[in-house]
């Protein structure tokens, strides 16, 4: 039997709660009457390699037939550990957002983030940040909540179209105070994200006048100014 952390998700840390949110965002588990496995699928090979290092886990990275990249890992411990967190199968859209200690509040979401989220510049009228993120609607709505109470950034409404993934939706200001909340240097952390996320903290938001002023909150100024996670 190939060697695996199977305590990993036994107990907090950071790196636990980051692969959590990962998985929350791009792993699957099978049903309970079947074999007992987990596993993670992206198109990041590197990253999805570091978890696997992470997990200290001896399962081989299988390329799909999509160009994606899974690791799938076959232990009751584990497929148990993230039953009892709230993780199940076929949760794509019908998982909720489970109760994450507040130390590790932000590891989790800059996970689900670096798996369901992007970071990118709205040039559709002026160059601003934006962050959004993919899921379920009643996992969204309760992470909009779990955010604004960390960060100060408001609730944010989740947007559900017949035609698209529900998501949440951060511009401008909120953009840049999240990418300062998550990404923070030596955390784990997919890079091509976190480059990003250090673009939007060099943004001017004195640019953009009363609008970015009138929506802040002294949370969001206090991370604004390096103030406590």
């Amino acid at each position: 039997m190939k060697h695996v952390n199977r305590g990993f998700f036994s107990s907090w840390n950071p790196d636990m709660a980051y692969v959590f949110g990962f998985w929350c965002a791009d792993g699957s588990m099978t049903q309970p009457d079947k074999d007992l496995r987990i596993s993670f699928v992206t198109k990041d090979l590197t990253h999805l390699q570091l978890i696997q290092q992470k997990m200290q886990s001896e399962q081989k990275i299988y390329v799909r037939p999509d160009g994606c990249y899974t690791l799938v890992i076959s232990s009751k411990h584990l497929w148990h550990d993230l039953y009892n967190l709230g993780g199940m199968p076929a949760k794509s859209l019908t998982i909720e957002m489970p109760f994450v200690p507040k130390d590790y509040i932000r590891h989790f979401v800059r996970g689900f983030v670096d798996g369901d989220g992007s970071l990118y510049w709205e040039t559709s009228q002026r160059r601003t940040p934006k962050i959004k993120m993919l899921g379920g609607s009643r996992f969204l709505e309760r992470l909009s909540l779990v955010i604004d109470v960390e960060t100060g950034v408001g609730v944010a409404q989740v947007r559900d179209y017949s035609y698209q993934t529900p998501y949440l939706a951060y511009p401008g200001i909120k953009a840049k105070v999240l990418a300062m909340w998550l990404y923070v240097d030596g955390d784990f952390a997919l890079e091509r994200k976190a480059i990003i996320a250090r673009e939007f903290k060099s943004w001017d938001l004195s640019k953009y006048g009363w609008k970015s002023q009138a929506i802040m909150t002294p949370r969001m100024q206090e991370l604004l100014t390096g103030g406590a996670l």
